[in-house]
């Protein structure tokens, strides 16, 4: 009967442990395919540029998406849109009608989409379901069959209004300045208007001359006093 027991109960840890590691497999193999897929996002960028408002996308996953289309709840409007100069809708930019073949990982694109002072009767909020594939699962003779994932998500300009933020100066910034301090400094000039602007050989020609001129004035004779009438 003891080892009856001690049987029964060897038999009773082993199907534990069987069922704790096909457990854990599955989780190892559902966190290796997690880290390797795709995954494609959508959302607005409003930090980079204020007050444009961009629309960015890209895959943050570590395998190529393929065919990747977005299916849109509500047409995306932008003030852009109604004037003479845009060529067409935003909505109806091929990008987004007729979707990416391919979007290796770390691939990023992103296009200008409104203006935050423009757009205060526009909705903020657009729902869009990201449809894509991934790696291949298997191979039939003729079709191969690929992994397919479809992401909700939600693009919305609400959570980014009445946000403070620091302005950040970039390289295009210093090179406006830089300008500007050229284009002010050119109008700096020894006659005229502005500020008397000269270089270090400039400065010392000019004392040269100044005290080559006093020399000349100091041997200069002096004026005869001219005599009086009476005299």
């Amino acid at each position: 009967m003891v080892t009856a027991v001690g049987t029964a109960a060897t038999a009773v840890i082993l199907v534990v442990a069987g069922v704790i590691a096909a457990r854990q497999l599955s989780e190892a193999r559902s966190l290796r395919k997690a880290r390797e897929r795709p995954f494609v996002v959508i959302d607005f960028d409003v930090q980079s540029e204020p007050p444009f408002i961009y629309i960015r996308i890209a895959n943050v996953g570590s395998t190529l998406a393929r065919n990747v289309a977005f299916d849109f709840e509500n047409r995306l409007q932008s003030s852009f849109d109604e004037r003479p100069d845009s060529r067409e809708p935003i909505a109806d930019l091929p990008v987004l009608v007729q979707g990416i073949p391919s979007l290796p990982p770390g691939k990023e694109i992103k296009f200008l989409f409104d203006s935050f002072i423009d757009r205060e009767a526009l909705p903020d909020t657009y729902g869009v379901q990201v449809k894509y594939e991934g790696d291949l699962l298997r191979r039939w003779p003729r079709k191969p069959t690929r992994e397919r994932y479809e992401e909700p998500m939600t693009l919305d300009l609400g959570l980014y209004r009445k946000m403070s933020r620091i302005d950040r100066r970039g390289i295009h910034d210093i090179h406006e300045r830089l300008k500007e301090m050229r284009d002010e400094l050119k109008k700096w000039t020894a006659g005229g208007r502005g500020m008397l602007r000269l270089s270090p050989d400039e400065v010392r020609a000019r004392d040269q001359a100044w005290m080559q001129a006093m020399h000349e004035r100091a041997e200069e004779p002096p004026a005869a006093e001219s005599e009086d009438d009476g005299d």
